[in-house]
């Protein structure tokens, strides 16, 4: 659960879809581990706050009958810089040079449907040597996150990610 909550955190800090945020917005993403734990994480916008260019996240993360809840703050800006980058490969290209990887204009199918996506591909080393590679796909849906699917050595740090529903309002 702690790999998965510092994957939302990340995700969370990196949120944007068009005319996005609003309240009500929701985005539900489905994460599989490595050893085929499965988890949904519901994501509500629950507060905008122009004023100091933030948002407000509840967020709820399911397994089974076991959640756990908590509300976060996201920054809008971030959410703008990311809208533009799946609309522009330049744009894409950066944000994949600032995750120190890199970032394409991609195409991919989900909820029965192709979304255009900022594909960004990026491989750390841990001190023993071991890689992980980690693969985002943002796009213009709430919170901007398309896909994520993690590789490394121990199958429990691996997984993905996936959205399975979106609300915009």
């Amino acid at each position: 659960m702690k790999i998965i909550m510092m994957t939302t955190a990340l995700f969370l800090s990196t949120s944007y879809a068009h005319a996005f945020p609003k309240v009500g917005d929701q985005a539900v993403l489905r994460l599989i581990s490595g050893t085929g734990v499965s988890y949904t994480d519901t994501q509500v916008v629950t507060a905008v706050d122009d004023s100091k260019n933030q948002f407000q996240v509840h967020e709820v993360l399911a397994m089974g009958a076991q959640t756990q809840a908590q509300d976060l703050v996201s920054d809008i800006a971030i959410t703008q810089y990311l809208m533009q980058s799946a609309s522009s490969a330049d744009a894409c290209s950066k944000l994949g040079q600032g995750f120190a990887g890199s970032g394409v204009i991609e195409s991919i199918s989900v909820l029965g449907t192709v979304i255009n996506t900022c594909r960004v591909l990026v491989t750390t080393t841990d001190p023993s040597g071991n890689t992980q590679t980690f693969d985002f796909w943002f796009g213009d849906v709430p919170f901007g996150v398309v896909k994520e699917q993690v590789n490394n050595v121990d199958p429990a740090q691996s997984g993905v990610i996936e959205l399975v529903s979106y609300i915009r309002n």
